[in-house]
């Protein structure tokens, strides 16, 4: 970056073969070199001073920073959207105010590589490096200062230097790529119009008899015929036959729920079960290898196991063993949106489980 007024470098910007940028060289101190735990920053050195960033799973929680023999830790206060509200000293403490935007007046923050929904905000241009330094994205401007490769007709939307769609309060866009909504609550209504199609035949019906699939047992007797008696379709209803019949035949349950580490690690591994996971936080999968194949049962079917027919996210999920799990957004029935994977995500996560999410449309 250069000053138009005399043509000085004030700043370079290092990239790794992975395109994050890994460092910078200030012209008025020494070069910063960065470390990446994933997508998010951990860690930044500048000549003695070494500054990381404690955290768990997206919470922030605080910082150290360390030069020469001398170690400072300050916790950090944020919000739920991990935008720093205070960084906490024994010397000081300071509050940060934002606009929309992530906008502040100069010399109101603290000494924090962080800033607004807790990206890393460049010192020298006072932007937000999204992405790991993919686009740069400036709150006095309220745009990104380039466009995105998504835009227009793709999921950068149809302006290409535009924030958020306009809306910075309840999206965020930390690869700089495409925004989504915030929190499974959000979430729910950007989600709403596909589950009303893929559950368009699969009523409400009456689940007080079928309890006792949410523990395990095999669904057989009078919540099956509960089930079937209701206004499913046709085809709803053949499924759930067949389904019910390879439960007997198998003389266990193809549908259970996750709610612990030890049910995640009895998912057989490298097997693709598929999952709907409810607004009450309820995981369910099903399947089961040894089957005549594992497309017997669709979604719809899978949901009849569930408390709540509020189906937020729907899925493959997979054991890949030492305890990481894939997750995939196919379901056949409707288009679920890849944002749709984040609470399923955070909850997994809950449980102990490193969780990978694979993008397919």
């Amino acid at each position: 970056m250069s000053n138009p007024d005399n043509d000085d470098v004030q700043c370079r910007y290092h990239y790794d073969p992975l395109d994050r940028m890994i460092g910078t060289t200030p012209s008025r101190s020494g070069g910063v070199q960065r470390f990446y735990n994933k997508s998010r920053l951990t860690t930044e050195f500048q000549g003695a001073m070494r500054r990381s960033i404690v955290q768990h799973n997206d919470q922030l929680l605080a910082q150290q920073t360390k030069q020469d023999d001398s170690v400072e830790i300050s916790l950090l206060a944020t919000d739920q959207m991990r935008s720093l509200l205070q960084l906490i000293k024994v010397s000081r403490s300071a509050p940060i105010n934002y606009s929309p935007y992530g906008y502040h007046q100069a010399g109101s923050h603290l000494l924090s590589s962080l800033g607004f929904n807790g990206e890393w905000r460049d010192p020298t241009t006072e932007n937000y490096l999204l992405g790991n330094g993919y686009r740069a994205f400036s709150p006095l401007l309220m745009q990104f200062n380039n466009s995105d490769n998504l835009s227009p007709f793709g999921k950068g939307g149809l302006n290409s230097y535009a924030y958020c769609l306009g809306d910075p309060v309840n999206r965020e866009d930390p690869t700089g790529k495409f925004s989504w909504l915030r929190g499974i609550d959000s979430m729910l209504g950007i989600i709403d119009k596909g589950t009303r199609n893929f559950l368009n035949s699969a009523k409400k019906v009456n689940l007080k008899s079928t309890k006792g699939t949410l523990s395990g047992s095999r669904a057989s007797g009078r919540a099956t015929q509960d089930i079937l008696e209701n206004k499913l379709s046709a085809f709803i209803r053949s499924e759930y036959r067949e389904f019910d019949q390879f439960q007997n035949e198998m003389n266990k349950s193809l549908a259970k729920t996750i709610s612990s580490q030890k049910d995640l690690n009895s998912l057989v591994k490298n097997y693709n079960y598929k999952f709907v996971f409810t607004d009450e936080r309820q995981l369910v999968v099903g399947g089961s290898p040894g089957t005549k194949h594992y497309h017997y049962l669709s979604h719809p079917v899978l949901s009849q196991y569930s408390k709540s027919q509020r189906i937020v996210s729907a899925g493959y999920v997979t054991n890949r063993g030492n305890n990481v799990f894939e997750l995939d957004h196919r379901t056949g029935h409707y288009g679920a949106p890849f944002e749709t994977l984040l609470p399923v995500r955070a909850y997994l996560r809950g449980l102990g489980a490193e969780i990978t999410l694979i993008r397919l449309f």
